[in-house]
C-alpha cells in the first residue's frame, strides 16, 4: 500500500503488505513525567491473543472495535486500567482531545465517581493544543516511523501482522 496525497510527487511511505487496518493509540502521561503502558486498538469483532508480541511491552493494553477507532467501550476499559494505576491521591485532571466518546455517560459518571475531572481540548485542535501530541507523541511517532521503516526495509513484501506492530511500538517505548 502506498500512502500519499493524489497526484503526490514525493511518497511520504510505503506500508508492507495488504489490507493493513487502522490502528489507534491511546497514550496518557503526567505532569511529573511519569506514564502508563499505551492501548492499541485494533480493527476486530473480537481480541486474539495472536494480537500480542510475546516480547510485547508490560502493560501493553490491547482493544478492538469494529473500525480500529477508538468508541465509548474501549474508552471506558482504558480508564478502568488508568484508575487501577494512578493511586489514590484524588482529584485527578485528565486532558482529553475532543473525541465525542468523551461525552458517554458512562465514561463521565465513572470519572466522576472515582475523583477524575475530563478536561476535554476543543475538537480538531489537538495538533495545536494537545499537551502530548506536541511534545511526547512528536517523538513517538518519529521513532515508531522509523521503526517501521526498518522493519519494511528488513521484510520486503511481508505482511505486518499486529503482533508485529505490538513488538514495534514497544521497542519504540523502549528507546
Amino acid at each position: 500500500m502506498v500512502i500519499a496525497p493524489r497526484g503526490a510527487r514525493r511518497v511520504q511511505q510505503i506500508l508492507a503488505g495488504k489490507g493493513m487496518d487502522h490502528i489507534t493509540f491511546l497514550l496518557a502521561a503526567s505532569a511529573s513525567g511519569t506514564s502508563i503502558a499505551p492501548m492499541l486498538i485494533f480493527k476486530g469483532k473480537q481480541f486474539r491473543n495472536t494480537w500480542m508480541h510475546q516480547d510485547h511491552l508490560p502493560g501493553l493494553l490491547v482493544g478492538r472495535s469494529d473500525n480500529g477507532w477508538i468508541n465509548a467501550d474501549v474508552l471506558l476499559e482504558w480508564l478502568k486500567k488508568f484508575i487501577s494505576l494512578i493511586g489514590p491521591d484524588r482529584p485527578v485532571l485528565l486532558y482529553t482531545d475532543g473525541h465525542i466518546t468523551r461525552e458517554d455517560i458512562r465514561v463521565i459518571d465513572l470519572c466522576s465517581s472515582n475523583g477524575i475531572t475530563l478536561f476535554r481540548l476543543p475538537s480538531h485542535a489537538t495538533h495545536l493544543l494537545q499537551p502530548l501530541d506536541l511534545t511526547v507523541m512528536g517523538l513517538f511517532k518519529r521513532v515508531l516511523r522509523r521503526e517501521l521503516d526498518t522493519w519494511n526495509c528488513e521484510n520486503p513484501g511481508a505482511s505486518m501482522t499486529r503482533s508485529i506492530v505490538t513488538k514495534l511500538v514497544t521497542s519504540t517505548l523502549h528507546v
